[in-house]
């Protein structure tokens, strides 16, 4: 399931970006616009937080490299931060976008840490 590393990132994006849409809709107050309640956009985004922590995971490089082991493992504060999103958007927390926040500099500060890999057959 899920062997081909392609389909992993298409799902990974696919996450982000039910992510993406539903933090929108949740903090943007639009979802009076397309008639769908705080619920929905809860789900949206807890489907899309849930697809983009679990294929994240699954794509982390596997390495002996202690350095790619610790980022690997700094991976793991942004997918708590993720689910803590899920939780106070639940609760109707008006902090929600704090651990949102967090995750996404933890992704940035991440994207930069990783060694760059040329071959695209190692995506």
């Amino acid at each position: 399931m899920f062997k081909d590393k392609k389909t992993r990132l298409l799902l990974f994006y696919a996450g982000y970006a039910l992510a993406i849409v539903g933090a929108l809709l949740y903090g943007g107050e639009w979802f009076h616009l397309f008639r769908l309640g705080w619920y929905y956009s809860i789900l949206v985004y807890a489907v899309g937080a849930v697809l983009c922590s679990f294929f994240r995971l699954l794509l982390l490089p596997q390495s002996a490299d202690r350095r790619i082991r610790r980022l690997n493992n700094q991976q793991f504060f942004s997918v708590l931060c993720q689910l803590g999103t899920i939780y106070l958007m639940w609760t109707a927390h008006d902090a929600w976008i704090a651990p949102l926040l967090l995750c996404a500099l933890i992704d940035l500060w991440l994207s930069f840490r990783y060694p760059r890999v040329n071959n695209m057959n190692n995506v």
